[in-house]
């Protein structure tokens, strides 16, 4: 049974703060220390919560994450994508794939401040370190929105790209990395000047060559950065092959093989490994950060979508779509622990910034599922969440989209 005492009372503050004006009516302030690969500090009025999206009823739930109830919803734009929490736990930012928006939403009485008309089918978005701007993937139309965060405004769109998919900012927000669904290429943009830096091969020049080229290309969803944000690494699927990327240089210091048709990399919290899905063959490579090869191919289950690392990356969640179920790993032992039955089509999964659950949004069963990492069993079902849960962000939490 929850904790309605406790629950009142956390509700209590968060209404309290709702009247502290001079948190409304403070200047934009950034957080530097923002950590890689969708770790973000904790504190501000999003600490202790879950956004989650929801894509056909077209909003956004939040969670408690200690009680376990919902405590709020908004409205976000048509067909939702993706929900990101701004460093300073101030603001949510939502994608609308439908109707080409970007909703900018204050945490605080979980207000609508701003919605902002962008390219075609925008998608997957990342927040600069410092807070300044919102870099968003306008998929359909092969485009890059920037948006002032502070203005509230699109300050440019750069083209150039193929089905972009998931951006990711280097650790010092020099440059942002945007990874090419629809090429085998990651781009390079630089944060300054606004440009295109870089086109960087995701694969070695010989294994794209036999690849041929009138094939239809299974290319990149995201460039994963070591918590240290010294490398990056950008899964190709059609070679069977992850690039690992020097994000100072950004240049590929190496292609590392690994199964058929990789989704992408997923860092432990401590930076030792690197865990890679291939959905071709239902297996996890698990890459070495350090030796930068796979020391280990431990066995996985039908249409991977995530994995998500626990108990500072001595467990790991592997959510399973296709089976719904999440297969948990003890990485230390490279083994299979146990297969968690959870409810129908588990798309993606946070974990708490303590690294003690996992919460796994069910798009076919309208629900959050909580997994306790300690007792590997299911700790909560949060039911009616919204319709398709589709993605699920925690502050301070390990977040992605797939």
């Amino acid at each position: 049974m929850p904790d309605f005492k406790a629950s009142f009372h956390r509700r209590a503050i968060r209404t309290a703060l709702l009247g502290i004006s001079v948190l409304l009516a403070a200047p934009f302030q950034g957080v530097p220390d923002v950590r890689a690969d969708g770790l973000t500090p904790e504190g501000g009025p999003a600490a202790g919560l879950a956004f989650v999206t929801n894509r056909d009823s077209n909003d956004v739930t939040v969670i408690d994450t200690q009680t376990r109830q919902v405590i709020g919803r908004f409205s976000v734009g048509k067909f939702p994508h993706m929900t990101a929490v701004g460093p300073d736990g101030r603001w949510v930012y939502t994608t609308g794939q439908d109707d080409d928006s970007l909703t900018v939403t204050r945490i605080l009485g979980l207000e609508t401040v701003s919605t902002l008309r962008l390219g075609k089918s925008p998608e997957h978005l990342d927040v600069s370190p410092d807070g300044r701007f919102i870099y968003v993937g306008n998929f359909e139309g092969g485009t890059l929105s920037i948006v002032d965060a502070r203005q509230r405004r699109e300050v440019a769109r750069l083209s150039g790209f193929a089905n972009p998919h998931n951006i990711t900012f280097a650790k010092d927000g020099a440059r942002a990395f945007v990874a090419n669904l629809g090429s085998d290429r990651v781009s390079v943009v630089n944060v300054r000047t606004r440009t295109l830096a870089a086109s960087l091969t995701a694969t070695s020049p010989i294994r794209l060559a036999s690849l041929g080229k009138n094939r239809k290309v299974n290319g990149i969803i995201n460039v994963t950065l070591t918590p240290d944000g010294r490398f990056g690494y950008a899964a190709h699927a059609d070679s069977g092959r992850v690039a690992v990327i020097d994000t100072a240089t950004s240049r590929v210091v190496k292609y590392i093989k690994t199964g058929k048709t990789p989704w992408r990399a997923f860092a432990t919290p401590d930076g030792q490994r690197m865990l890679v899905p291939n959905l071709g063959d239902r297996t996890v490579s698990v890459i070495d950060t350090r030796k930068q090869e796979v020391i280990s191919v431990l066995p996985g289950l039908d249409g991977v979508t995530g994995i998500n690392p626990a108990l500072g990356g001595r467990l790991a969640f592997a959510v399973s779509r296709s089976e719904n179920k999440v297969r948990v790993y003890d990485l230390e032992a490279g083994r299979v622990v146990k297969d968690i039955p959870v409810g129908r089509s588990p798309e993606t999964a946070s974990t708490t910034p303590d690294g003690r659950f996992v919460f796994v949004a069910t798009a076919g069963s309208n629900e959050v599922w909580v997994l306790d990492a300690d007792r590997l069993s299911v700790s909560a079902v949060i039911p009616n969440v919204g319709k398709h849960p589709w993605a699920v962000a925690i502050a301070g939490g390990i977040n992605y989209c797939h």
